[in-house]
């Protein structure tokens, strides 16, 4: 069994460093040095936007844009998932991550100021509470003038009256 177990265990390590190889190379191609993709696609990109116009060139620039798209997508979600797997790791507990993270949601949350309709500015907090509270009953105030009762006469009704039996 001894020689067996060895050639074994060399088969597993030797399965582990392929597995982590590809791993590795994946990583590599699809999730690091977008900023290098992305630079390289652009400059294809210009390259094929200043050749000649023709079928092809169109059809060229069509894939790069869609390939540069992707790369911006990807770079995208490795960030999002990069900040929630630091939020999962450090996040939950009273640490400087955590009030760091706060503070800066808190200010980015933050109303610092309002345009007026006539180009001054409202600062005070209890001035930007009015002014948003008044904001909004303009918004949703009935701007309906006339007898209601003299539209609802005009409006043909659609349920017809229910004849109730004893």
């Amino acid at each position: 069994m001894g020689a067996r177990g060895a050639r074994g265990e060399g088969s597993i390590a030797e399965r582990f460093r392929s597995v982590v190889g590809s791993l590795h190379s994946w990583s590599v191609n699809m999730l690091g040095d977008h900023e290098k993709r992305m630079k390289k696609l652009k400059k294809e990109l210009e390259k094929c936007r200043r050749s000649p116009i023709d079928d092809a060139s169109v059809h060229r620039e069509a894939v790069l844009i869609y390939r540069l798209d992707k790369v911006e997508e990807q770079k995208d979600i490795f960030w999002r998932q990069h900040a929630h797997a630091d939020w999962l790791e450090k996040g939950d507990r009273n640490t400087s991550f955590f009030h760091k993270w706060c503070s800066e949601r808190k200010r980015r949350n933050r109303i610092g100021r309002l345009k007026k309709e006539d180009g001054g500015w409202v600062e005070n907090e209890v001035e930007k509470k009015g002014f948003i509270s008044n904001f909004f009953m303009q918004l949703f105030k009935s701007n309906a003038t006339g007898d209601a009762q003299q539209l609802l006469h005009a409006v043909q009704p659609c349920v017809t009256p229910l004849i109730m039996k004893d």
